[in-house]
């Protein structure tokens, strides 16, 4: 299976090579670097990727949104790699309230001494940048006590990665640029998806002040979309 480093804070990284583990998406660590494996990915590598209809409808839709926005195609492996990262960092934040998630750049202190280094991975490039500083990180029992709480980020991850609504909201819940506009499309496929389908839990009044934002701060527009993401993949199977 292929392999392609990952960087993050070394509890988040720790924590989820112990628990993440599925075959589509699994981060394991080699001396004292981690990668991300992914079936998928390799799947969709595969010169069979067109024979046959596997299950990550929500991967791929994903893939569309960014190969639309960039002009590449679903099969370009760099593509790919960003489109199971954004689900995936979608989750963490929503789970854990990790706003950085994974990333293919380690981002390290100017004073550490490290010198930058340049990796190359079936194609793709990899850095180390010297020039920032890392975020203070959490702790390993912050993670672990997020997941006593349902749904654990395993299963975030196992829903996404096949339900097109579920793993579009997390792409744009993930991002940390234009913050109010994405957070409006992740509520626009939670009410698209509920509304057609079968218990319509989200408050369309509620919506409405969301989506218009008002006099609400954005902590406050957060935790309400938080709270129906949750909910909203709770109810999911």
């Amino acid at each position: 299976m292929s392999q392609y480093e990952v960087f993050s804070s070394p509890n988040l990284l720790s924590y989820l090579a112990k628990h993440l583990y599925h075959r589509s998406c699994t981060i394991s660590k080699e001396d004292t670097s981690y990668y991300l494996h992914s079936s998928d990915i390799d799947y969709l590598c595969s010169s069979n990727n067109k024979k046959t209809k596997k299950d990550f409808d929500g991967l791929i839709s994903v893939l569309e949104l960014i190969s639309s926005d960039s002009n590449t195609s679903v099969y370009n492996e760099e593509t790919r790699i960003k489109g199971l990262l954004s689900i995936l960092n979608g989750g963490i934040k929503l789970k854990y309230g990790e706003g950085n998630g994974l990333t293919r750049q380690l981002i390290i202190p100017s004073h550490s001494g490290i010198p930058g280094r340049t990796k190359h991975e079936r194609g793709i490039q990899t850095s180390k940048d010297i020039s920032g500083l890392v975020k203070i990180q959490l702790p390993l029992k912050h993670f672990r006590d997020a997941d006593k709480q349902p749904p654990t980020m395993r299963r975030i991850w196992r829903i996404a990665r096949r339900n097109p609504p579920i793993a579009r909201a997390l792409f744009h819940y993930a991002h940390q640029e234009d913050v109010v506009n994405n957070l409006r499309k992740a509520l626009e496929e939670i009410m698209t998806d509920t509304y057609q389908g079968s218990v319509a839990f989200v408050d369309k009044q509620q919506a409405i002040t969301v989506k218009a934002h008002g006099s609400m701060t954005l902590s406050d527009v957060t935790g309400i979309i938080r709270a129906l993401l949750i909910k909203w993949i709770s109810h999911k199977h």
